[in-house]
């Protein structure tokens, strides 16, 4: 079986359900995800699953949700989407094309080629408008957003995290955050310019905290904090 991964990366979210709630720890496919603090919304988001071919083809169970915090003055600060699976496939290893590859403007540490039995990146941009990053990337979430006319922030820096096992259990996060964002203190290599060390650092334990949640027993996706100046 194969699997395309800018698939998955450009088809994250699938539509928009107008639901939502007081987020504490949610349910996305096997993921639990354990949200940093209290003061986070969910918005339910219907998915049809991920389609795969190769010596089989089917459709892998999955779940999307979207998480939102606000500011003191209403601003949206930070979204998450994360779409996992529900379990993996009935037969056979799952394959990937993987395909983690960045440019001056695109950062990106992982594997790359065909017939991968796993698949693993974090990538992320620098500080663009929302119409220019969370329009595109994230389309229905952006949607419900202005919907509710939402006070999106000016700016968000963008962080995404995938990881992907032979089984075909999958999970992929998206994180937008606005100016101010603390992410912490490290050293991240090969670094574009005009990118925050301390955001891709904080990635970094994103990534690896993506990955525990896909090899775990646990499912358990423990989202670093996230703090603002």
């Amino acid at each position: 079986m194969s699997f395309d991964l800018k698939k998955v990366v450009l088809g994250v979210v699938a539509a928009m359900a107008g639901t939502s709630a007081l987020a504490a720890d949610f349910p996305v496919g096997r993921a639990k995800v354990m949200l940093p603090d209290d003061g986070w919304r969910a918005i339910v988001i219907p998915d049809k699953g991920l389609d795969y071919g190769g010596d089989f083809n089917g459709t892998l169970n999955s779940e999307t949700k979207v998480f939102v915090k606000e500011s003191t003055d209403k601003t949206v600060q930070a979204i998450i989407v994360v779409r996992g699976t529900s379990g993996g496939i009935a037969h056979g290893r799952m394959s990937y094309t993987a395909d983690c590859k960045g440019d001056k403007n695109w950062y990106a540490q992982g594997n790359n080629g065909f017939n991968r039995h796993f698949v693993e990146c974090l990538s992320g941009l620098r500080a663009f408008s929302a119409d220019s990053v969370v329009k595109p990337l994230a389309p229905q979430a952006y949607e419900a957003l202005k919907s509710e006319t939402a006070k999106l922030a000016t700016n968000y820096q963008t962080l995404v995290t995938h990881y992907g096992n032979s089984n075909g259990t999958f999970l992929n996060v998206r994180l937008f955050v606005a100016d101010g964002f603390k992410g912490r203190e490290g050293k991240v290599e090969n670094l574009p310019d005009g990118f925050d060390t301390k955001t891709l650092a904080w990635g970094q334990d994103l990534m690896a905290a993506t990955k525990d949640c896909v090899t775990s027993m646990s499912g358990k996706l423990v989202i670093p904090p996230i703090e603002f100046d």
